[in-house]
């Protein structure tokens, strides 16, 4: 799930690939970024992080992701905490991935079922 500042709200697909020290966590994570909409999200990003798996799991990640559009680049972090195995107890990675943004703007929403309601 991710929102934004502009009340759109919405989810992001992501498939990445990369490497690193090898682990297996559940976590849960909290992202921030420098995005001016959840939209600005989509496309090509590259992260690298690392995390502390010594049976409770807490890990940072740093990405970085160009806009196609206007060839500014965003940044943000990431903080994952939860459950996790590592063949050693701290680990590191990197990614690069592509990201997909299936979103909508609650207020454009509520406007268009005001609309339907006004039109009957």
């Amino acid at each position: 799930m991710t929102k934004d500042r502009k009340v759109n709200v919405g989810i992001i697909v992501s498939a990445n690939t990369g490497g690193g020290t090898p682990s297996a966590s559940l976590s849960k994570y909290k992202s921030k970024t420098n995005a001016p909409t959840i939209y600005h999200q989509k496309g090509t990003s590259a992260q690298i992080g690392g995390s502390i798996d010594i049976g409770a799991s807490l890990g940072l990640e740093y990405v970085v992701f160009p806009d196609s559009t206007t060839n500014d680049v965003y940044q943000g972090t990431t903080i994952s905490t939860g459950f996790g195995v590592s063949c050693i107890p701290a680990e590191i990675h990197g990614e690069i991935g592509y990201s997909w943004v299936y979103g909508f703007n609650i207020y454009d929403e509520m406007n268009n079922i005001y609309n339907r309601i006004m039109e009957w």
